[in-house]
Order: C-alpha cells, then structure tokens, then sequence
C-alpha cells in the first residue's frame, strides 16, 4: 500500500501493520469458546471496531474491555436527554496507581476518588446524573484495566481553553500523552467519538472510523515552505471548523504576482471596506483577536502567504473545464482550480480536510 502524493506517517503504518494482525486474530482460536466470542464480537462491531481496540490494547486480540467501553459511548451518542445530546468520557489506565500519582500531581487536572470502585458496565449512563456530571468535556472517568471506575478526573480551570484549543482536543492532550498504557475517549461535536492516545487521534462519525492527526497537515504545510507555528495554528483552526461542520477554503501562496481571482462575493462599499481592514494581518494576530474563524468560513477563497499573512478573503476563482471532471461540489472544484497556484485546504461542511497541489489529492482527514 502507498500513497503518491504524501509518504504515510508512522503512526499510519502502524495502523496498516495491525490489520493482518486483525484478520489473522479472527481464526487462530484455541478453546471453543473463544470461537463463539470472536463470533459474537464481529457480528456486534465492524473490522474497524475491531482494528481500533486491538490498537489500544497494543495486542493481537481485540477482545476486551477496551471494546466495551469504546462501544459504550458510540451507544450513548444515539441517546437525548430533555432534547440535548448525552455525552461523558473515559481515561482508561492498565497502571492505575501510577496514573493517580501523575493526576494528583498536576496543575491542570484534579482527581475525585470513589470510596468504593463501580464496575464499568454496558448500563453504566442509564441515569442522566452518570453523563450530566461526568460529561466529557470537564469531567472523565479514570477506569482500570478490570473495568473498575476508581474515580473522576476533573479540568481545573475550564475557562482557561478557548473554542479553537477545545475543538482541536488541547484540553485532553496530557491526559493520555505523558503516561504510558493510557488512552481517553469521549463523546464530541456532531454525536462522534473522539480517542487519543499516545499522539494518535481517532475519531467515530456516522459508523466511521478516520484519524484525526493535526500532525499530518502540518507535515503538509511544513514540506510546503510554512513555518513550525503557522502550521500548527492554521491545522488548529482547520480541524476546528471541521468539527463546527462549517465549510472553508484556504490557499497558501506560492507565487504572489499572479492575479488568480475574477471578483469577490460581496463586492459592495461596506465588502470592500471588511477586507482592507483584515488584508495584511497577520495569522497569530488574526487568531488573537478571535477573528480568524469568521474570515476562513466565509464565503469564496481566504489566501495567505507561507508565513501566515493575509492576502485576501471572499475571493472568487475562475473555473476551467477541467475542473467540472472533479466530482463534488462548488468548494471542491474551486479548491481543485486553486492548486494551481499553490497548496488548497478544503474543509466541508460535512467534516473531512481535503488538502490538493497541482491539481492532485495529497491528502483527506
């Protein structure tokens, strides 16, 4: 398996080297009642159920309380309470003690032990209190590897991250990144399940599983001539919008003197006077003011330069007849036409990051 436009990372052959692992797991049975699990199992999961368990456990099988858990949550997305989507969160440790050691330690979370440990189960959010308080966003169980919950682990300061850190998963980075056996899953935006551990990040969406890896597009943006910061800012704020559902398209510049637009959205008094007030800026200081997201979600081309500067927003791109043999819609054939004239960043209003140079796909999260 290759990729023509960008080499796979380690962390996605790591995934593509565990799937024989996978399929070699579901007929080397040895009692016959392991037979009737793995049966079981695959009829209740899909493969890429069964691929991502094997993941975190770091094993063969994929029979485990890793399963139930991840399970139990994608179940708890299809549930509403007094109209509002039901969410909660789980950081699973196989060194439990260890992790209570890192928690009590830190200045950025706190932990609540239970004087009794509870037994993760299936019905565990069959009362709206189990998902009210612990809701995923503040507030996560600590389960060990019996699937004894030991306890809640809760964010200090919530306040403290803005929409564009939550969305991006800044909040939960050292939860599961600085302890080793450690993963954390919770529900999202849009009903979906997000897990992180190690620097992995996955995510459930509509029965789907993709990795969500900023990395990936930063080693895009990086390779193409971007700084380190203004790489990981604009994939910030891309897998932000990603997650909104709101649509955007984003050009870096590879060549300044070429005229690439035919007009502008809004092309009033009061449009023109919107843009002349934002061309120029900088990304970081766009980003400051908490604007940045309201200009790569409007409406027609945002262009920037390499080193993050603003070069026009609400643009217009001519289409060729070329572009009309790219299947989609209107943002994907400009975005295919923008290529041209550098590296295109496509976010649909639907979630995936589309990433296209010189009329080619490098890339899809």
């Amino acid at each position: 398996i290759s990729r023509e436009q960008l080499e796979f990372t380690k962390r996605e052959k790591k995934i593509l080297s565990s799937i024989s692992k996978i399929i070699w797991s579901l007929f080397s049975f040895q009692p016959a009642q392991n037979s009737f699990l793995a049966h079981d199992i695959s009829i209740a999961y899909s493969f890429e159920h069964l691929l991502i368990s094997a993941l975190l456990k770091k094993k063969n099988s994929a029979y485990s309380s890793d399963s139930l858990i991840i399970k139990t949550l994608q179940e708890l997305t299809f549930q509403k309470y007094e109209g509002n989507a039901c969410t909660s969160g789980v950081v699973f440790t196989r060194k439990v003690e260890l992790y209570k050691e890192y928690i009590s330690n830190s200045e950025i979370y706190s932990f609540e032990p239970f004087e009794t440990p509870i037994i993760f189960t299936s019905s565990i959010f069959k009362n709206p209190l189990s998902y009210r308080y612990v809701d995923g966003k503040n507030a996560w169980y600590l389960v060990d590897n019996r699937l004894n919950i030991v306890g809640v682990i809760l964010l200090k300061h919530p306040q403290k991250y803005n929409l564009i850190e939550r969305l991006s998963g800044k909040h939960v980075q050292e939860l599961s990144q600085q302890m080793p056996r450690v993963w954390l899953a919770y529900i999202s935006r849009n009903n979906a399940v997000s897990v992180h551990f190690g620097n992995f990040y996955l995510q459930w969406s509509k029965n789907q599983w993709k990795l969500r890896d900023s990395n990936l597009l930063q080693k895009v943006l990086t390779g193409f001539g971007c700084s380190d910061d203004f790489a990981a800012a604009l994939s910030n704020v891309l897998i932000a919008l990603s997650e909104l559902r709101i649509g955007s398209l984003v050009l870096i510049r590879n060549c300044l003197n070429i005229n690439i637009g035919t007009g502008f959205i809004d092309d009033s008094e009061f449009g023109k006077m919107l843009r002349k007030s934002v061309v120029g800026k900088n990304f970081d200081a766009l980003s400051s003011s908490g604007t940045i997201m309201g200009i790569l979600s409007s409406d027609g081309l945002t262009t920037l330069t390499k080193e993050g500067d603003l070069i026009n927003c609400g643009e217009i791109i001519k289409l060729t007849e070329n572009s009309e043999l790219i299947f989609g819609g209107g943002r994907t054939h400009a975005a295919y036409e923008a290529s041209s004239y550098g590296l295109a960043l496509k976010v649909s209003e639907d979630g995936p990051i589309t990433i296209y140079k010189e009329k080619k796909k490098v890339l899809e999260l």
